[in-house]
């Protein structure tokens, strides 16, 4: 039955490689098997040429045929089944095959207009590029000639001069400018300056500005090969220049529902220190949401205070959906910006249980549950309380054993606070995220038939808070563990003797410990990783 399937194989290989070697095959009339692009510089060389070419030659469409040793296994695959309609061709065909690639001048064309825009988005003004097909025997190569011409550098920034409230924020972002004189003119640059400078802008109570609203005039009439930068600022939609918000009144409804305004629905409303609370029934206490938010009526609009608070609200835990929404006010002179915050309640209980059975052999069998449940409102301030319970048995059947051989049980509740529960202030967290102190204690009971019983208890109290989405810090300031280790036989105490290390763990014994935790994410909540 060997030789069949390994004639088979071999005479399949066989096929595929001829196959391989005659890419033209399957090209029909009037078109040319694509080789792929080539890359030739006329002229001056650009900067770092080889890394040039590199990135030009990525940006060429279409990609041709992978080689392999000279060959085209995967065309080779495609050709060899390419009249199978179904079966195990069909299936080749498909997952490992790859249809022949053909020269086509409109991705040509296209390429090159993509070439030509990325020599002049870093500075190779005069840059031209021609395009033509290089053919022979039904295959054909695109062939790129580039004329790059000198790069050009900056010979000035010219940053606006005026008295608006803007302008003050501009001279104090210009020492930070990484535009300069003499560096080298590159168009992503120029768009990184336009978002840094939005951000400050947001971060200082600019709350219309954006990106789109700085742009640039180039102008090429200054010294040989150097560019002259006008840094400009378009006026706000509704014209006239940019001005400060400052936060207006805070809305806040606990339990919003899509639907909820409509007739019918009955909602309370309260208002105390600066905030309104529109809720249908009490949920989370109206303090707690309260300290999430940051910023107070009267202070100056900063926009990643208000994404903290989004942040912050859903590390509470009851709430799924967390929307901001802004209303533009004026008031005398002034521009302020009244917040509503829309949260909308999640499940707040979880339970789940979890029963396991196995074989293992020598006439063993054994079983486990685990009971796990979760309140993330428990004592109605979003308290997350959680209680988890784990027991398994192991049951020896035969002649002369005990029919009970062992047997665990393991308990541990959690309650967690959001808030940093330390004396004096003495821990004050980064705002950027939800805080808690989390409070634990927890019991396992563990007997082996004929050998010793061990029980344990544990108690632990500790803070967590993150300064952003990569770093999570956890203090436990207080853990206490308490080991007791009883009824053992003579043949585990003689085990004991002989192997100290293990005796240390099958000891009497009390211990009081502080720890700490650091935790760096890099990975991005849904986003697919792939791995190798």
């Amino acid at each position: 039955m060997k030789q069949p399937l390994i004639l088979y194989f071999a005479c399949l290989a066989l096929i595929v490689s001829n196959l391989s070697c005659m890419p033209t095959r399957r090209i029909a009339e009037g078109e040319w098997f694509y080789l792929g692009a080539r890359v030739e510089f006329k002229g001056d060389l650009p900067e770092q040429p080889k890394k040039v070419r590199a990135e030009l030659l990525e940006m060429a469409r279409p990609q041709p045929n992978e080689k392999l040793l000279g060959l085209y296994p995967r065309l080779g695959i495609y050709n060899a089944f390419a009249e199978k309609k179904k079966g195990i061709g069909k299936w080749l065909r498909e997952k490992l095959g790859r249809p022949p690639v053909t020269y086509k001048p409109e991705l040509a064309e296209r390429s090159r207009l993509r070439m030509e825009k990325y020599l002049k988005d870093n500075g190779y003004l005069q840059a031209s590029i021609g395009q033509e097909m290089e053919a022979r025997k039904k295959k054909a190569a695109a062939v790129y000639e580039i004329h790059t011409g000198a790069r050009y550098t900056i010979g000035s920034v010219d940053w606006p001069k005026d008295s608006t409230p803007l302008q003050a924020l501009l001279e104090q972002q210009q020492p930070g400018s990484r535009l300069a004189p003499g560096k080298p003119y590159q168009l992503s640059q120029l768009e990184e300056e336009r978002s840094r400078l939005a951000r400050a802008g947001a971060e200082a109570g600019f709350f219309q500005l954006s990106s789109e609203n700085f742009f640039y005039y180039l102008d090429t009439a200054l010294a040989q090969h150097q560019v002259g930068l006008y840094l400009r600022v378009a006026p706000p939609p509704e014209g006239g220049i940019f001005r400060r918000h400052y936060i207006g009144e805070t809305t806040i409804h606990p339990t919003y529902e899509l639907g909820e305004q409509g007739a019918g629905v009955r909602m309370d409303t309260l208002e105390t220190e600066g905030f309104k609370f529109i809720q249908t029934q009490d949920f989370v206490r109206l303090p707690v949401l309260q300290r999430a938010v940051l910023q107070r009526q009267g202070e100056l609009y900063v926009r990643s205070q208000q994404q903290k608070s989004v942040n912050r609200l859903l590390g509470l835990g009851p709430f799924k959906f967390v929307n901001l929404k802004y209303q533009q006010r004026e008031q005398g002179d002034s521009m302020f910006l009244d917040r509503q915050f829309f949260l909308t309640p999640g499940l707040t209980q979880d339970f789940s249980a979890e029963l396991e059975a196995s074989s293992l052999g020598s006439n063993s069998l054994g079983s486990a549950l685990n009971i796990n449940y979760t309140h993330r409102n428990f004592l109605g301030g979003a308290e997350r309380f959680s209680l988890s319970l784990s027991t398994g048995i192991l049951t020896q059947l035969g002649k002369d054993v005990r029919f009970l051989n062992s047997f665990d049980f393991s308990l541990e509740g959690r309650l967690s606070f959001p808030s940093l529960l330390a004396p004096f202030g003495l821990i004050r967290a980064e705002r950027a995220w939800q805080a808690r102190s989390v409070a634990s204690l927890g019991s396992e009971f563990e007997r082996r038939a004929t050998q010793y019983t061990l029980q344990s208890f544990r108690g632990q109290f500790s803070y967590q808070w993150q300064p952003g989405s990569l770093h999570q810090h956890e203090l436990s300031p207080l853990q206490l563990t308490w080991v007791s280790t009883r009824n053992t036989s003579p043949a585990f105490e003689e085990r004991l003797l002989a192997n100290p290390r293990l005796r240390a763990s099958f000891g009497n014994y009390f211990i009081a410990s502080v720890a700490y935790q650091y935790n760096y994410n890099e990975q991005k909540p849904q986003q697919r990783e792939d791995y190798l």
